[in-house]
């Protein structure tokens, strides 16, 4: 057994292109990601953010709707326009590293193996943190100067059972650290002290945020770090383990961790709120398609959707 950083390391280092896309064993891509590639390389842009089509494997369960065997993406395609790495990093900052924001990634993006070993050099490693995809986010985020964002769904992200985020469709996304056997064995040894040792997808990122920032030498900007944020999130996302937050807490800390908690709850009931309506009167900025039973199918769908919007590439550079 290796870990998954390290698999993924493995890969990058195998990689032979001058740009990469990792993807997981249930994702997909779609044979227009080339073309797309090489208007990347005319443009000489160092990596794009991909608003991927989300493919649900037939075998996955969900508590509310019955997404299995379909796909979606957004159907208000509009090409390309640029970024900066930085400000998407000032986002997930603000966050408490608990969101990714639109930071430049490898996983389900695609970025120059020149930024990629950079990062490496710096760190030691293309992922340095236990979780890849935010750790190798927050790496790339110091190295990424041309950067676009392609809402043309050229990647499909899948979620299929046994994944983390078939997993997390179960309410089974929440374990101790020591008993997570793919991250690495050091892990919970290294685990920050200020953040409760328990894997959910907010204390994975943030701790994978706080070890990335320092092993690519920016602690200096941790100064300004605060852990409210990362506590209101804990507190509203996973109520049931509301204990394990409580000794964090200090009296300094209630009021701020209050705010955000009722700013998170209320963004999220703003959300529920929306997606009633735009069901109930049909009012969609996303597309659903029925009877796709596997991702062969699905990618074929979607080479259809990238084939008729490949026009837009080059709308807003």
């Amino acid at each position: 057994n290796i870990s998954v950083v390290q698999n993924c390391d493995l890969a990058i280092e195998h990689s032979k292109g001058e740009y990469v896309c990792m993807i997981g064993d249930d994702d997909g891509v779609v044979p227009s990601i080339i073309d797309f590639v090489k208007f990347m390389k005319s443009q000489n842009i160092d990596g794009a953010y991909v608003k991927f089509a989300r493919y649900i494997w037939p075998d996955v369960i969900l508590k509310v709707h019955n997404f299995a065997g379909k796909f979606y993406y957004n159907s208000n395609i509009t090409g390309t326009y640029k970024l900066d790495a930085n400000l998407e990093f000032t986002k997930s900052f603000k966050s408490s590293g608990t969101t990714l924001a639109k930071m430049p990634k490898v996983y389900h993006g695609i970025i120059s193996k020149k930024c990629l070993n950079e990062v490496k050099e710096l760190s030691g490693s293309y992922f340095p943190g236990p979780s890849p995809d935010m750790a190798n986010a927050v790496g790339l985020s110091f190295f990424v100067k041309n950067y676009i964002y392609c809402d043309i769904p050229f990647i499909i992200s899948g979620m299929s059972y046994n994944s983390a985020a078939g997993s997390g469709a179960r309410k089974m996304h929440v374990g101790k650290i020591e008993d997570i056997p793919h991250l690495p064995k050091n892990t919970a040894a290294l685990w920050d002290e200020y953040i409760p040792k328990l894997w959910t997808g907010q204390t994975i990122y943030a701790e994978s945020f706080l070890k990335s920032v320092k092993a690519c030498k920016k602690e200096y900007l941790l100064k300004k770090y605060s852990y409210n944020r990362l506590y209101a999130s804990f507190i509203i996302f996973h109520s049931k383990h509301i204990k394990e937050i409580v000794k964090y807490l200090k009296i300094k800390n209630i009021i701020p961790v209050l705010f955000y908690s009722l700013q998170i709850f209320f963004k999220r009931f703003r959300v529920l709120i929306i997606n009633f309506f735009s069901n109930k009167f049909n009012i969609k900025n996303k597309t659903l398609v029925s009877g796709v039973d596997t991702i062969e199918s699905c990618i074929e769908k979607v080479e259809l959707i990238c084939k008729k919007n490949k026009h837009k590439l080059y709308t807003n550079l």
